[in-house]
């Protein structure tokens, strides 16, 4: 995962200079405030596992869509959904994260023409299935490998922090840092770092 991002940044770099003195400056980017957009990133998140913890590296998406054809008041505001799949490694467990997320832009205009700083907040579950255990969903003719089946599906709230980086009209970076409350016996926290390509259109 770390290797992915160290080339999308590498990729990235040149968009990120400041212009020599002198040079014309480029056009204004648009702001993506009435198309979706796709993001598809990759994550790490560290889960609490009864008091001990596992990195799991995973793959996940979200689609947003902007409130303000809504409302001139909502112009920077975002809502849609996401899903992160963390898949079985080792004594790792099998992770599902899934739900509905909003996002804030903080500023009115990008930072240097490019850079949009936001907060999030989503609302959904986290299904995990422990290894070793029986499948998804057992078959009805085994009800005990139902009943055996470590399997635990749990409400979860997930604030966060993160950034947008434009590199062109369309194309642009994002990574999150997100805070996963998972509502189990008790309320669990995992933090998740995610960073991965948004497109809009």
């Amino acid at each position: 995962m770390m290797r992915c991002l160290v080339v999308t940044l590498l990729i990235a770099a040149p968009a990120l200079l400041p212009a020599p003195a002198g040079a014309q400056a480029p056009p204004e980017l648009p702001r993506l405030e009435t198309r979706p957009s796709f993001e598809y990133f990759v994550a790490r998140n560290r889960l609490d596992r009864g008091g001990a913890a596992s990195e799991l590296d995973g793959v996940g998406g979200r689609v947003l869509w902007p409130l303000a054809a809504m409302d001139p008041l909502l112009s920077r505001v975002a809502v849609g959904g996401y899903l992160v799949h963390s898949a079985r490694d080792g004594e790792d467990p099998d992770m599902w994260h899934y739900g509905v997320q909003a996002d804030l832009r903080l500023s009115r205009s990008a930072f240097a023409g490019r850079v949009d700083p936001l907060v999030s907040l989503g609302v959904g579950a986290v299904r995990v299935k422990e290894p070793g255990t029986g499948e998804w969903i057992a078959p009805l003719r085994d009800p005990l490998a139902a009943s055996t089946a470590r399997v635990r599906t749990d409400p979860s709230l997930v604030p966060g922090i993160g950034a947008r980086i434009h590199l062109l009209p369309g194309v642009g970076l994002r990574g999150d840092a997100r805070m996963v409350v998972d509502f189990r016996d008790r309320a669990s926290r995992s933090l998740e770092f995610s960073g991965g390509i948004s497109i809009s259109g």
